[in-house]
């Protein structure tokens, strides 16, 4: 004699049971749809910020008649023995004149150490110009004579209150640093300083959403 579970199982049990299992899938459906949305999203959002980073070091670099236009950031690395952590710089964004070289390979993982008069020129100055020629014998001025720079200007970029990097423009001939307007590129670089420390603040709370 066989049963029948229909027989043993009242209806409103096996109501509730499929109601149950519907409603276990709807949940699961619900939750990888956000998370697809949620992905989607942020990518978005990451490629629009890093967009306007570029587009705004490209409009500096234009104003400024300079070749190099770039944004570079502190960061950690490994550590050392003693358990100390290396703080480094990388570069993260570059806007090139047609035909310029760019720095970024050269401009990777550099312990900050590498480059202490430059950075103490920037934490003591809100815009730090120099002539490669009035610097000292050190690798940040080997790096920029190798690349054929003449000039620099350099600004610092925070995130609430708190120097996460530099930016600097570059110019590779003597004659045209000399033309340009210095008050002029040196509003254009606040205002690129500005946008840029907007954007990246809006990077830091997408990423921490």
């Amino acid at each position: 004699m066989q049963l029948d579970i229909n027989t043993l199982m009242p209806n409103n049990y096996l109501e509730l049971g499929t109601a149950l299992g519907a409603t276990v899938v709807g949940v699961v459906v619900y939750f990888l749809r956000w998370k697809k949305n949620k992905r989607e999203r942020y990518n978005i959002e990451y490629w629009k910020t890093h967009s306007d980073i570029h587009e705004s070091l490209t409009e500096l670099r234009l104003e400024c008649d300079s070749a190099r236009a770039q944004l570079i950031q502190f960061h950690n690395g490994e550590y050392f023995i003693d358990g100390i952590s290396m703080k480094k710089l990388s570069m993260t964004h570059e806007s090139l004149h047609g035909g310029v070289s760019a720095q970024y390979p050269k401009l990777r993982e550099i312990l900050i150490s590498m480059f202490i008069e430059h950075i103490q020129a920037l934490l003591s100055e809100s815009i730090t110009i120099r002539k490669i020629g009035q610097l000292r014998s050190s690798i940040f001025k080997q790096i920029l004579e190798a690349d054929n720079v003449e000039a620099y200007m350099a600004t610092t970029i925070k995130n609430k209150g708190k120097i996460t990097g530099y930016m600097m423009v570059q110019w590779c001939n003597k004659v045209t640093f000399e033309t340009i307007d210095i008050e002029s590129c040196k509003k254009a670089m606040q205002k690129a300083k500005d946008s840029i420390e907007v954007s990246l603040l809006q990077q830091k709370v997408t990423d921490e959403k």
